[in-house]
């Protein structure tokens, strides 16, 4: 397969807007991703550790740093390090790798854990789907449909994904309750 992203790369703009923080309510969690539903971001949460026993070079490592820079909000901005190539934590800070890391990846898959490997999977799923900047969201879209090319399944429409990890009423009831009554005076 090709790279996705062989024809265009993402404006200075696109990535600063990336950056952007609430800075009224301060989130580990970018702005995006706290749209969702919690089981969709608790489903992407999963994935960022990545697998034990992989060396900081092994592709697993390279996907999941840029996997972290895309959900979560950096401590250590690019921007405040300009000459610094690459975050340990978070990698090149684009929110993407080349499309050789990825493929060499799936290519070996049998090297990781299944279990993190299909929450890695149904979080490039979520993350295609969802992400607000194109690029990105094209990558993880790939990555997703490369994934599931390797274990011969299909991919899930926009509608299956939503069905299957939508918040359930009574969690979202359970939730209101819960933030209604932290928020009422005490009484003394």
């Amino acid at each position: 397969m090709s790279d996705p992203h062989s024809s265009a790369a993402p404006k200075d703009g696109q990535i600063k807007d990336s950056l952007k923080v609430d800075a009224r309510h301060p989130s580990v969690v970018k702005d995006w991703l706290r749209e969702l539903p919690l089981r969709m971001q608790s489903t992407v949460l999963l994935s960022l550790r990545g697998p034990d026993g992989c060396s900081k070079e092994n592709g697993a490592k390279v996907i999941c740093r840029e996997l972290r820079f895309v959900v979560l909000n950096p401590a250590f901005p690019k921007a405040l390090f300009p000459n610094k190539s690459e975050d340990i934590f978070m990698g090149t800070q684009t929110g993407y790798c080349s499309w050789d890391v990825a493929e060499a990846f799936w290519s070996d898959h049998d090297a990781y854990p299944h279990h993190w490997l299909m929450h890695l999977l149904h979080a490039a799923e979520i993350i295609g789907q969802f992400h607000p900047d194109g690029f990105v969201s094209t990558f993880w879209f790939s990555f997703y449909e490369a994934g599931c090319r390797t274990f011969h399944m299909n991919t899930e429409t926009i509608e299956q994904l939503e069905d299957r990890l939508a918040d359930p009423p009574q969690t979202l009831a359970l939730l209101a309750a819960s933030a209604s009554s932290s928020t009422a005076p005490q009484e003394k």
